[in-house]
């Protein structure tokens, strides 16, 4: 049942996604994250998927891709909590 609520999710998106829709529109509040390299901002979007969250802002010292699996970490986390 999980794995349908994902797919389900992934199909939603791609079809906001293909029909123009402004991911901005599903913005929430930016979300700070901290880490042991310092504090990471992430953008996070629809509450039912992480395919667009991301960090707007990171550590110089952390790669943006870490910062970013951290943000999908987080939006992962929320979504299980439920």
């Amino acid at each position: 049942m999980k794995r349908f609520g994902v797919v389900t999710g992934a199909a939603a998106v791609g079809a906001l996604a293909l029909s123009g829709c402004d991911r901005y529109a599903y913005e929430t509040e930016p979300v700070t994250l901290s880490t042991t390299y310092g504090t990471v901002v992430c953008q996070l979007y629809m509450p039912n998927t992480v395919l667009w969250d991301e960090a707007i802002a990171h550590p110089e010292a952390m790669p943006k891709a870490e910062a970013d699996r951290m943000c999908r970490s987080e939006g992962h986390r929320r979504i299980n909590a439920g």
